[in-house]
């Protein structure tokens, strides 16, 4: 008889194992991440089910949001308000900040709140970039056509430039006059179709001289939001598609843009305008792994660099809200850095802990309940697997860690546990290796 192949063997193995194995184990499946990392596109319902383990963080988490979009002084301008989430690597910094955006999300139409929720997976090398990561995410074409409506505003405010544009075009009659039904100022959505009429029956010197007219006014216009040249010329770009769409979105996106040093404010403050022009009432921003900035890609003038500049931007453009995530040794670095910054981020601060047995069982439960009818029991496994999952050599109480193991556990438990056998110490020896110190 022919031996089987390998290849043969598994795709055997994994087809009579695929459902009647995990019923065994009372699931539906294998509930656990494979690679112990929270997962950006989970479902809201799943989200909704993982959420804080410790009374106390959630206590934080909702303190946070009802500060942040209902617990506001009509009066105040400056509505900012931060919040950092303090955890060694693996204990669940990264599904604290979904969860949070979940949360957020989910309040949108609510008494009247529509928070528009950013979350960046990392601050990048410098400000700018960090900056450039959030203009992303509000999208190309929003972000033009907040600023060319900020020209229209202008232009209907200031009749000498109108007239000024109607004397270089030599229209007749007036592009602008109640004549014109078909197109008012306010219907012309984009440059090229405002542009295009302007430049109807001139020449090519004519259009040379309507498009110098033109420029200028976007950019004087560009004062209200960004009184700035080297930033108004750039948004001139980006609106007139003058050296190219995609070069000039991706110069603001990456933030390589070298004029923009010590000028991101001027981005957000545009940013924050655009977010409220598409209806929505509040900008919070969640970054990860904020560690990053210390952890040595920077030298340290480029780490003062960017905490400083982080700080003129928190001082001069106050209208959102953020939510930090770090280890605790970047924020002991960002206090010896710089002093003020961490004073206006530290406010309020969300300690993860390592996990034990007693929230370690409140994890795993809540994750095997995605797979099964709710329950409190934590079978397949037992409670000296969890003990020793725990040790030092496993995960030492690091969600993570857990997690993968579990997912692993449950995957060799289809093959190997029968009846009612569980997951005990015995089975998590004999698959899951101690990490060597």
């Amino acid at each position: 008889m022919e031996q089987k192949s390998i290849i043969e063997q598994i795709l055997e193995e994994t087809k009579s194992h695929a459902t009647d194995s995990i019923k065994n184990l009372g699931l539906e499946f294998n509930p656990f991440p494979r690679s112990g990392i929270a997962d950006s596109n989970t479902s809201d319902e799943i989200m909704e089910s993982l959420s804080p383990i410790h009374q106390e963080t959630l206590s934080l988490i909702i303190g946070f949001v009802k500060d942040s979009l209902f617990n506001k002084n009509p009066k105040e301008i400056d509505p900012y308000l931060s919040l950092i989430i303090r955890g060694d690597y693996g204990t669940g910094k990264t599904q604290t900040l979904f969860y949070i955006r979940w949360l957020l999300k989910n309040f949108k139409g609510q008494n009247n709140v529509n928070p528009y929720v950013v979350y960046i997976d990392n601050p990048g090398t410098k400000l700018s970039e960090l900056i450039g990561s959030i203009i992303n995410e509000i999208g190309q074409e929003n972000f033009k056509r907040y600023l060319w409506d900020v020209f229209l505003g202008h232009l209907k405010k200031n009749e000498p430039l109108l007239e000024q544009l109607k004397s270089i075009a030599k229209i007749s009659p007036s592009l602008f006059s109640e004549e014109n039904v078909h197109l008012p100022i306010s219907e012309y959505i984009s440059y090229k179709i405002f542009v295009d009429d302007l430049y109807k029956g001139t020449d090519v010197k004519k259009k040379r001289e309507i498009q110098d007219a033109l420029k200028a006014a976007i950019v004087k216009s560009f004062d209200e939001i960004a009184p700035n040249t080297s930033v108004a010329l750039y948004f001139y770009e980006l609106v007139a598609d003058n050296i190219g769409i995609n070069k000039t979105w991706d110069l603001l996106t990456t933030g390589s843009i070298k004029d923009f040093d010590k000028r991101e404010f001027y981005i957000l403050k545009a940013i924050v305008e655009t977010v409220k022009g598409l209806g929505y009432t509040d900008f919070i921003i969640l970054v990860d792994e904020f560690e990053e900035i210390t952890a040595g890609r920077l030298n340290k003038t480029e780490i003062d660099n960017y905490l400083r500049n982080l700080r003129t931007l928190i001082d001069k453009e106050k209208n959102w809200c953020a939510v930090f995530a770090m280890t605790g040794k970047a924020l002991a670095m960002i206090e010896q850095f710089s002093p003020p910054l961490a004073g206006r981020i530290k406010g309020r601060i969300i300690d993860l802990k390592p996990l034990n047995v007693e929230t370690a069982k409140i994890l795993i439960i809540n994750y095997l309940n995605l797979a099964r009818n709710n329950s409190d029991s934590i079978f397949p496994f037992d409670d000296s697997a969890i003990s020793t999952l725990l040790e030092v050599g496993y995960t030492e109480g690091s969600p993570r860690l857990l997690l993968k193991y579990c997912y692993l556990l449950i995957q060799r438990a289809k093959d190997e546990i029968q009846g009612d056998s569980v997951i005990n110490t015995e089975f998590v020896k004999r698959f899951v290796k101690p990490i060597d110190k």
